[in-house]
């Protein structure tokens, strides 16, 4: 994990040309004054594959749980449509 995250996730977002395409979210850690520009930086320094890599970075105030805790990633793909598409 990359310091100053406190959780991470990435979904996929459709796209025209490719199918789908990643994005990840990313809920900072208290006091944490990471940017979206380095996130993208080191991300793109610890992921090999190209393709792999996410074309966009959304950094929200809390990712989204389920009852039990694990993240609830339907609401992180339409925020992905939402933002790209609307």
């Amino acid at each position: 994990m990359f310091e100053g995250i406190q959780v991470a996730a990435a979904v996929g977002r459709p796209d025209p040309h490719a199918g789908e395409v990643p994005v990840a979210f990313v809920q900072l850690q208290k006091g944490s004054s990471l940017t979206v520009d380095q996130i993208k930086e080191h991300l793109n320094k610890v992921i090999g594959e190209r393709a792999a890599i996410p074309k966009d970075v959304f950094i929200m105030e809390e990712i989204p749980l389920t009852p039990v805790g694990k993240i609830f990633k339907p609401t992180l793909r339409w925020e992905a449509i939402k933002k790209h598409f609307l």
